[in-house]
């Protein structure tokens, strides 16, 4: 079924941020999944709450090239 963190975590990160979660053996309840909002992960603290790890589309692309004057 559906699964609905109550708790963002947004990170410029995830890769890095989400096999910290794993190193530390944090219990991953979904994913990671590709939305079209960014990649996220749902994970599981412990005291039961439910955190959305997600990095938002804008993070993943380029900033636009700066012209130059």
């Amino acid at each position: 079924g559906l699964i609905h963190a109550t708790k963002p975590l947004h990170t410029d990160n995830f890769k890095r941020d989400f096999q910290n979660l794993i190193d530390n053996d944090v219990k991953i309840v979904r994913g990671p999944s590709f939305e079209d909002y960014g990649t996220v992960a749902v994970f599981e603290d412990l005291y039961g709450n439910l955190w959305d790890l997600i990095e938002p589309k804008q993070a993943l692309a380029k900033p636009p090239a700066t012209p130059a004057f």
